[in-house]
């Protein structure tokens, strides 16, 4: 049984624990969003497998997706309700391990909510896949019905979670949303102010309990908010079709219809790729910040 899940996104001063074993040699890739909805706004940024991985981690990939087809549901099912561009880091054979499994199998990382917690193990030779947990409480390498049940328990976990959001959000209100709404169809100028007094309406119940968690370290989530408007001139479509409100550590993305659906939370992640060092950008729906909220009021309770 996991004895406590990880949440995908770290908001300072909020408890947190990390789900991701070592660092060394990653190379992290953003995959196809084809599984998508069309209607999203975010699914317009061009993440395709063919772009960013090599022939050889995309057959890796393929092959784990083909020996374990649960894994790709889960991927599947993240990409739909949780994180938009979920990433792929596939760590290659270490010919100079001493460890034989570091040394002779290819090794899978997904970030997202089910499959966050493990590391997949892959050789492509016999189609071989070992499953290492790397979740707080775990026991190492699980068998593939040990990993469907632990699996199933945390995906399980997540859905009463997003059960638990329409009532933790039943008095959100739209008063504001409803003004920009209005401003966007005259074609009028929206302020910066404007935006804040937005986010903090829709987010009302979230910013509530975070607020309670990070208070505890003298800070407040309403002191240094910085609002970068769309640019039209920019090729990246998170830059030109959102709003972007950073928060402490945080970058929340609101697409001007001022609705719900269209809130999304980037989170920047240095990654290596050809040798060099870049960043890549996690984009998570905006019901993810509502079950990480939910999960941390019962924390600030206990």
């Amino acid at each position: 049984m996991i004895l406590m899940l990880c949440s995908g996104m770290l908001l300072t001063g909020m408890v947190a624990c990390s789900n991701k074993g070592d660092e060394n040699s990653v190379k992290s890739v953003a995959q196809n969003t084809s599984t998508e909805k069309k209607e999203s706004p975010v699914e317009e940024t061009k993440l395709s497998i063919e772009d960013t991985l090599s022939k050889e981690d995309q057959e890796i990939v393929n092959v784990l997706f083909n020996s374990v087809p649960e894994i790709k549901s889960y991927y599947q099912k993240d990409k739909q309700e949780y994180t938009v561009s979920l990433t792929a880091e596939v760590t290659k054979p270490n010919l100079n391990s001493t460890d034989n499994k570091e040394k002779e199998y290819y090794k899978v990382h997904f970030e997202g909510k089910v499959l966050g917690g493990w590391e997949f193990y892959v050789k492509p030779d016999n189609k071989e896949v070992l499953f290492k947990g790397i979740f707080v409480g775990n026991k190492g390498f699980y068998t593939l019905e040990e990993f469907k049940k632990e699996a199933n328990e945390i995906d399980d976990h997540y859905e009463k979670l997003k059960e638990k959001v329409p009532e933790f959000r039943k008095n959100v209100k739209t008063t504001v949303a409803k003004k920009l709404q209005n401003k966007v169809a005259k074609k009028q100028e929206i302020s910066d102010e404007e935006i804040l007094a937005y986010l903090d309406e829709v987010a009302e119940p979230e910013f509530t309990v975070w607020n309670q968690a990070i208070g505890q370290k003298g800070l407040d989530i309403k002191k240094d908010r910085k609002v970068i408007k769309p640019d039209p001139s920019a090729k990246d479509p998170l830059k030109k079709d959102f709003y972007q409100v950073n928060i402490l550590k945080e970058t929340f993305l609101i697409k001007p219809t001022f609705e719900e659906k269209d809130i999304y939370l980037a989170l920047d992640q240095p990654i290596e790729k050809s040798g060099e060092e870049v960043n890549s950008v996690q984009v998570s729906r905006f019901i993810t910040f509502s079950m990480d909220m939910i999960s941390q009021d019962a924390a600030n309770k206990k």
